[in-house]
């Protein structure tokens, strides 16, 4: 059961899919219509879907790792502070999670980089194109 939790994720519809297949198919669904449809409802400017989706999907590649901004930046050719107000609109919309550094000592000059996470491992994985991990020797009954 902890398998399939983590593979199609916590959506309802994804979770509770008749199949793997299902499941998958809804994901990227949701994936593909998100940033075209929901997101213009909760956010008052217009954010181009087809930059959002690619953003969506480097940063499930790097999940986990340390935000670079910059780079993401340069690999979809805009500017950092564009990538800066995408990563805060996905945050505010509970698609992603910003763990701030943890910095014992406060009077360090040196700045640290948050982590980034994408909240749902179901959509890691579709957003990854992980789909082997749907099938394989260790599937459940």
């Amino acid at each position: 059961m902890s398998r399939i939790c983590w593979v199609r994720g916590g959506l309802p519809d994804s979770f509770l899919a008749g199949s793997d297949e299902d499941s998958f198919a809804f994901r990227r669904n949701f994936i593909r219509t998100y940033p075209e449809r929901d997101v213009g409802e909760f956010v008052s400017r217009r954010l181009p879907p087809e930059t959002l989706g690619r953003l969506w999907t480097m940063l499930a590649h790097w999940q986990g790792g340390l935000l670079r901004a910059s780079e993401l930046a340069r690999s979809l050719g805009i500017n950092t502070a564009t990538v800066g107000r995408y990563i805060d609109t996905l945050t505010s919309l509970f698609i992603l999670r910003r763990l701030p550094p943890f910095v014992a000592n406060v009077r360090k000059r040196l700045v640290k980089s948050p982590k980034i996470y994408v909240r749902d491992s179901g959509l890691v994985h579709a957003l990854a194109d992980l789909a082997g991990l749907r099938t394989g020797p260790a599937r459940d009954p």
